[in-house]
């Protein structure tokens, strides 16, 4: 993936979102594999077999999420690194694992905590929001927003 983005011509970030969307999840995965925080393993089920991706420490892998999670409860204001993480999880439909509500309400919560990010950051994040959003609504067997009760 570096190698795209070393030799490519610049591209808008909506582009390269749609471009390395494919591979993310194994680009991902081997990084966090080859720095020792999760280690493969295979899982059986009726479908066939599936890698899974543990954490080799849950409490390292926990730690991001517990103190978003405990500033937001907190009513703390978060730093600007929390703040891009907090950016990212509701870019990705993930909000509600903060708080344990859904996205909106993470949203409306988040709104008065989160302070400036470094530049690109929330450039990066809208093209993200939206193929979120088009794979979460692609899914088959998901209903569809209306037909959620």
């Amino acid at each position: 993936m570096q190698r795209w983005i070393d030799t490519d011509p610049p591209q808008p970030p909506p582009a390269w979102v749609d471009r390395l969307a494919g591979h993310a999840h194994r680009t991902v995965a081997d990084r966090l594999t080859a720095a020792g925080l999760v280690r493969p393993r295979t899982v059986r089920h009726w479908l066939g077999r599936d890698t899974v991706y543990p954490a080799v420490d849950t409490n390292v892998a926990a730690w991001p999420w517990a103190r978003l999670s405990m500033r937001v409860r907190r009513h703390t204001r978060l730093t600007s690194r929390d703040s891009a993480l907090a950016r990212l999880c509701l870019a990705t439909g993930l909000g509600g694992h903060i708080l344990g509500a859904d996205t909106l309400t993470a949203r409306r919560q988040l709104r008065h905590l989160l302070t400036p990010v470094p530049p690109g950051v929330d450039e990066l994040l809208r093209p993200l929001a939206a193929a979120a959003g088009r794979r979460r609504h692609s899914q088959p067997g998901r209903p569809s927003r209306r037909n959620r009760r």
